[in-house]
C-alpha cells in the first residue's frame, strides 16, 4: 500500500493526463521494449469512462487501447491505495503501445470511485470480475486473452483475483502482500507506524469511509488479535493458493527484500506454494522502491520483466522469459555493483545453516557478546526497557531500505552507539572470507521477562572495521500471559535474505527492548534478561552458501 508520496503521484499524473484532449492519444511515455511481433509501437488513444460494479457503485477508470480493431488481448490494471487511475497513466500506455487493451480503474472508496473503500475484501474481489464482464462488453478485447496486473494493493487484487476469476490467463503482483496478518501483525507485534499511516493516509482530512469490514481489519489489529486474524486471512493470498492453482493462472512476483510493510519472506512462502507457471525477482528497496522509476515513466527493469510475463502468458507474442530461470535475485552488500543471481528455485538459492552461539557480554564501558565462537553454554546478562534510536531500518517507505534501492547503500548505524543499558550486542571476529548469506537467519535464546506482556526486536549487521554497521534484516517478537521471572525460548525467524557479508568484517546482532515501527508491549523502565542455558543454548542461525 503506498503512502502519502502516491498521492502526491496521483496529483501529479492526474494533472499530466486532464491536460490532454478526451481521445488523444497519449505519447509514448518512454522507448519501449521491442515486441517479439511488431517493429514499432502500437498508435493508442484514451478514455474515461465509469465503470458500474454493481449496488449503485461506478468505478472511475482510464483505458488505454490501441486505435485499430482487434479482437486485443486485454489487461485490467486497479490502482494502488489512496491513488486514482491516473496514476497509472505511464505504464498502461506503455501496456497499450505493445497491443493491449489496458483497463485501469480506481478500487472503490479511492479517488473518484464510488462506495467505501475495503481494503482488498471481498466487495474488491467482485469487482475484479465485474471490470472484467464491462471490458468485455465495451471494448474490443479477446475474451481468451486476459491478464491482470497492479503495486500494492493493485498486485493484491491480481493474486486474489486470479483465485477468484477463471479467466485470468496471467498476474503480475508488484509489491503485493501475500499474508496480511504477517505484514501488519508479525509475531504478534503491531506494525503501528505503517499501519497508521496506511489508515491515516485514506482517511484524515479525505472524507473518505472504510466498510464495515475494512474498518473492523484496522480496529482489531490492536487489541483483537483473533478477530484480526480472520479478517486478515480473508485478505491474503496464501489463504488460495489452492485456487490459483487449480485455475492455473500463471503468476509473476516482484518484491522488494526489505519490504517494510509486507516482508520479502512472506512472497517467497507464497511463491514456494504455486504449482502454475511462476515467476519471481527480488531486488534492494523497501515497498514498491523498484517500482517507482517506470511509474514516471522511466525505464524500468521490473516493469521490463512484468511486460515479458504478460506477453508470454496473455498475448502470446514473446516467450522468451519462460526459457529463463524462474528465480532472479539481485543481492545486497554494503559495497560495490549489485550482483544478479538466477536459479532454478529456491532450494538452489539457499545455502548450508551454519548455527553462531552467543555469548554473555563482556566489558564496562561498551558490553559486547561473543557471536559465532566458543562462549560459555550457560550465562545470563540483564537490561532494562528503555526507548532505541539506534538500531532501526529508518522511516519506512521514505528513507532507510527505501533509499538502498536508488543509492545503493544499506541503512546503517554506529553500533557504539547503541544502549546497552536496554539492549543485548554481539559480534564476530573479522570474516576470514566474504559470507554469501542465502536463506532464512534465525535466533534462539532464552528471555526471562519481568513483566506479563512484553517485546524484543532482533536486527542482523554487517560491521565494517570502522564500526559501522549496514542493516541486514529485521523481526519483531512479542508475548502475552508470560510469569515475571520464569524464563522461556524464544524462537524467532528474522528473515530470508541475500546478502554478501565481505571478507575482513564482521557479523553482528542487536536485540533492543524497542522500535518505533511497532507497538511495544513492554512496560517502560521493567527488567528483562537474555540467556543461554545448556538444554536450551543461545545461537545465530544463518545459511551461508
Amino acid at each position: 500500500m503506498r503512502l502519502r508520496a502516491t498521492t502526491v503521484l496521483a496529483v501529479v499524473l492526474g494533472l499530466l493526463a486532464a491536460a490532454a484532449p478526451p481521445g488523444a492519444a497519449v505519447p509514448p511515455p518512454f522507448a519501449a521494449v521491442p515486441r517479439a511481433d511488431a517493429a514499432a509501437e502500437v498508435r493508442t488513444t484514451h478514455r474515461r469512462p465509469r465503470i458500474p460494479v454493481g449496488d449503485g457503485v461506478s468505478l472511475e477508470s482510464w483505458i488505454t487501447e490501441p486505435a485499430a480493431p482487434g479482437p486485443h488481448p486485454l489487461v485490467l490494471f486497479p490502482t494502488s491505495w489512496d491513488t486514482n487511475a491516473w496514476a497509472n497513466v505511464f505504464p498502461a500506455a506503455r501496456i497499450a503501445q505493445r497491443g493491449y487493451v489496458v483497463v485501469s480503474y480506481t478500487p472503490r472508496g479511492f479517488g473518484a470511485s464510488d462506495g467505501r473503500f475495503d481494503a482488498g475484501g471481498p466487495l474488491d474481489v467482485g469487482d475484479v470480475s465485474a471490470v472484467l464482464d464491462w471490458a468485455l462488453a465495451h471494448t474490443d478485447a479477446d475474451p481468451g486473452r486476459v491478464g491482470i496486473t497492479g503495486l500494492s494493493l493493485g498486485a493484491a487484487l491480481s493474486l486474489l483475483g486470479a483465485a477468484h476469476e477463471p479467466r485470468l490467463k496471467a498476474a503480475a503482483a508488484l509489491s503485493a502482500w501475500a499474508d496480511l496478518e504477517a505484514g501488519f501483525r508479525p509475531n504478534d507485534t503491531r506494525k503501528a507506524t505503517v499501519m497508521d499511516l496506511v489508515y491515516r493516509s485514506a482517511t484524515q482530512g479525505t472524507g473518505r469511509v472504510p466498510s464495515a469490514e475494512a474498518a473492523e481489519l484496522f480496529d482489531t489489529a490492536r487489541d483483537d488479535p483473533e478477530r484480526f486474524a480472520e479478517l486478515a486471512g480473508a485478505r491474503s493470498p496464501v489463504r488460495r493458493v489452492a485456487q490459483i492453482n487449480r485455475n492455473g493462472t500463471a503468476v509473476f512476483l516482484a518484491h522488494d527484500w526489505n519490504d517494510v510493510a509486507y516482508p520479502s519472506d512472506q512472497m517467497i512462502d507464497f511463491y514456494g506454494r504455486l504449482t502454475v507457471p511462476k515467476r519471481l525477482e527480488l531486488r534492494p528497496g523497501d515497498h514498491a522502491s523498484a517500482l517507482i522509476p517506470g511509474m514516471f515513466g522511466a525505464d524500468s527493469p521490473v516493469w521490463n520483466a512484468a511486460l515479458r510475463w504478460l506477453d508470454a502468458h496473455v498475448a502470446g507474442t514473446d516467450t522468451s522469459l519462460t526459457r529463463e530461470p524462474p528465480l532472479m535475485a539481485v543481492i545486497r552488500g554494503p559495497q560495490g555493483p549489485p550482483v544478479t543471481e538466477h536459479h532454478a528455485d529456491w532450494a538452489s538459492f539457499t545455502g548450508r545453516a551454519r548455527r553462531c552461539p552467543l555469548g554473555g557480554r563482556e566489558g564496562l564501558l561498551l558490553p559486547t557478546g561473543d557471536l559465532c565462537g566458543s562462549p560459555d553454554a550457560t550465562w545470563s546478562d540483564g537490561v532494562t526497557v528503555g526507548l532505541n534510536r539506534v538500531a532501526t531500518p529508518g522511516l519506512p517507505m521514505v528513507g532507510g531500505y527505501f533509499l538502498e534501492h536508488f543509492i545503493g547503500t544499506p541503512p546503517n548505524a554506529p553500533l557504539a552507539l547503541v544502549d546497552r543499558h536496554h539492549a543485548g550486542v554481539w559480534h564476530s571476529g573479522r570474516l576470514d572470507r566474504t559470507w554469501r548469506l542465502r536463506g532464512r537467519v534465525s535466533l534462539s535464546m532464552e528471555i526471562t521477562p519481568g513483566a506479563p506482556g512484553g517485546s524484543v526486536f532482533a536486527y542482523l549487521y554487517d560491521m565494517e572495521s570502522g564500526g559501522r554497521a549496514s542493516l541486514i534484516d529485521e523481526a519483531p517478537f512479542s508475548w502475552r500471559d508470560a510469569t515475571p521471572g520464569r524464563p522461556f525460548t524464544l524462537d524467532l525467524d528474522i528473515a530470508q535474505v541475500g546478502y554478501d557479508v565481505p571478507a575482513g568484517h564482521r557479523l553482528a546482532l542487536v536485540v533492543t527492548t524497542d522500535d518505533y515501527l511497532y507497538a511495544s508491549r513492554n512496560e517502560m523502565s521493567a527488567p528483562m534478561s537474555f540467556g543461554s542455558t545448556g538444554a536450551a543454548p543461545a545461537a545465530l542461525t544463518v545459511t551461508v552458501r
